[in-house]
């Protein structure tokens, strides 16, 4: 051999040995003992990898696309099964730092396994422990990105990449983990095991790693605000309860009682709050306290639809949902371009600048089956559905009872109790079919609850209180399911409606006043209140109630 051929070689074989780790490429598939092989971010990232692996791109603001192509390919393993989009809206709040007794139960296994590269967790009493812990540790915690990778139903898996910036709490440092997640799911659509691959690497095998991963776990347990550790409580094995009560009592003071208290059967996402936030900052000086008021009446990122909402008492409770920071209000109504007053109020709502958005939908709410797709597009747009208010209404000229004719009738049901009913079922499909928990608040009236005085309008008093009925129902049946319906009861307020009455009688003014102790008559930002109550978390214990605007109508 000559030398130059073997210098050529030994040249070889050097640079070979002398490349560093950070310079070779990384492997294409990560592997767990468990589960199926999967995409690495690099191979994601890299022009194939988006070719096969990018699938669905998950933002607040980008629709979810559904597929309607009939000549597509069967096999597309990026459209989202059926509730894994439940499941996956879950995993954000909890990411997120807001976790719940409520979604826990829902998304959860009691015997579910979870894994990341700084803990194992076995069980409900375990894995709840990490997510309380997070707000603990971290002041902020935001998705940046999420990416379906892949939503299967045999095996029923969901796959997918995420980018999370985390701030802590105390040094304010941030930092980005981007993970792959595997979560695999039991026959209800459970959650039964779940791995979170940081950077997309295989966890850690080695032993005292693993005894790291266990001794993390067990400290994460001393994070847990009080409420929601007495609240597992109940959900613990009887074998084990006596013992993790003593270890609550030794790790908290507690020498109220011997005995367990009785499990709390839900937790706030903003626990711990009022008087037992207020405990927790006496016993932790760690603890800042501020005000989460604001925080229960927040609708960030939620989606509504409003009836009725091209003016008057629709289009200003939908504002008031926009103020409270909801991403969408849909306002339907007849008209099909909306009015004055209505374009008005979106540009105020996009000056703003909270991001929520104002929108029109022309439609028809005696229409059921176009109520239900409208709907239905607006889900398949925006990805959820949370808020719904029923306020399209009408009245009619005075008619005799025993006169009333047949047409009048008819139409004044159609709308005001038939359209209710329609604009209710619309969004509570969404919400259904989103697996989320919901409020629907349908516009009832004084009239529901008696006569009003000199007036006679016997349809629309009949069809108001068959509004208050339905509304009653409907929150029994759809409790279990997390959606809440409750009914305002609006006293003489001054809108679109009424304003013909004063012209025509302008001593219907003070009539109408002198009917209430208050002595005048409504105005149409004075719903602002209870609507906004009703429709955020700081009334998720209200359901199937009426609440009466009215001035005091009711009293006498």
């Amino acid at each position: 051999m000559s030398e130059h051929s073997r210098r050529r070689r030994t040249l070889s074989r050097g640079s070979t040995s002398s490349r560093s780790p950070r310079d070779q490429s990384p492997p294409s598939l990560t592997y767990h003992p468990t589960i199926l092989p999967l995409p690495t971010p690099s191979l994601v990232e890299s022009v194939a990898g988006a070719a096969h692996y990018s699938g669905t791109k998950i933002e607040s603001e980008t629709p979810l696309k559904h597929r309607q192509d009939s000549h597509e390919a069967p096999d597309d393993h990026t459209q989202l099964k059926p509730g894994h989009q439940r499941a996956l809206n879950d995993l954000r709040e909890l990411y997120g730092g807001r976790p719940t007794l409520e979604i826990l139960e829902r998304s959860w296994h009691e015997d579910a396994e979870f894994e990341d590269p700084l803990t194992i967790c076995k069980g409900y009493s375990q894995y709840a422990a990490q997510w309380y812990a997070m707000s603990k540790l971290f002041s902020e915690s935001k998705t940046l990105e999420s990416r379906v990778m892949s939503s299967t139903i045999s095996p029923n898996r969901l796959v997918f990449w995420q980018s999370q910036q985390y701030t802590t709490r105390f040094l304010k440092r941030q930092m980005i983990i981007n993970s792959i997640i595997i979560v695999d799911f039991d026959e209800e659509g459970k959650i039964l095991r779940m791995v979170d691959q940081w950077q997309g690497n295989d966890l850690p095998t080695r032993i005292w790693t693993h005894f790291l991963r266990q001794l993390r776990r067990m400290l994460a347990f001393r994070h847990i605000p009080r409420t929601p550790v007495r609240a597992l409580i109940g959900r613990l094995p009887a074998l084990h309860q006596e013992l993790w009560t003593r270890a609550l009592h030794a790790s908290t003071g507690d020498r109220e009682t011997n005995t367990p208290s009785p499990a709390a059967q839900s937790s706030s996402p903003l626990a711990p709050i009022g008087v037992s936030a207020a405990m927790q900052a006496a016993r932790d000086p760690d603890v800042t306290p501020r005000p989460k008021i604001f925080d229960e009446f927040s609708l960030k990122d939620r989606v509504g639809i409003v009836s009725g909402g091209n003016r008057g008492l629709g289009l200003e409770m939908a504002l008031v949902l926009c103020e409270l920071g909801a991403r969408a209000v849909y306002c339907f109504d007849l008209p099909v371009q909306p009015g004055d007053e209505w374009t008005c109020t979106r540009e105020y709502v996009r000056r703003m600048g909270n991001g929520s958005r104002l929108e029109y939908v022309s439609a028809d709410v005696r229409d059921q089956r176009g109520m239900w797709t409208k709907a239905q597009e607006i889900g398949d747009k925006e990805g959820r559905m949370d808020v719904c208010i029923a306020a399209a209404g009408i009245t009619k000229p005075h008619f005799d009872c025993l006169e009333y004719p047949e047409n009048e009738l008819q139409e004044v049901m159609d709308i005001n109790t038939n359209g209710a009913l329609f604009t209710a079922q619309a969004a509570g499909r969404q919400m259904v079919r989103f697996g989320s928990s919901g409020s629907i608040i349908l516009i009832a009236s004084i009239a529901a609850h008696a006569t009003l005085k000199g007036e006679k309008i016997t349809a629309y008093n009949a069809s108001k209180a068959a509004v208050l009925q339905m509304a009653r129902s409907m929150a029994c049946e759809l409790a279990p399911k997390g959606i809440r319906v409750n009914t305002i009861s609006p006293g003489f307020i001054l809108t679109p409606m009424t304003i013909p009455q004063f012209a025509r009688a302008p001593e219907t003014l003070k009539r109408w006043s002198d009917l209430n102790p208050v002595g005048r008559i409504g105005r149409p930002d004075e719903l602002r209140g209870a609507a906004a109550w009703l429709a955020s978390d700081a009334s998720s214990f209200c359901t199937g109630s009426d609440i009466f605007v009215s001035g005091g109508y009711q009293a006498w």
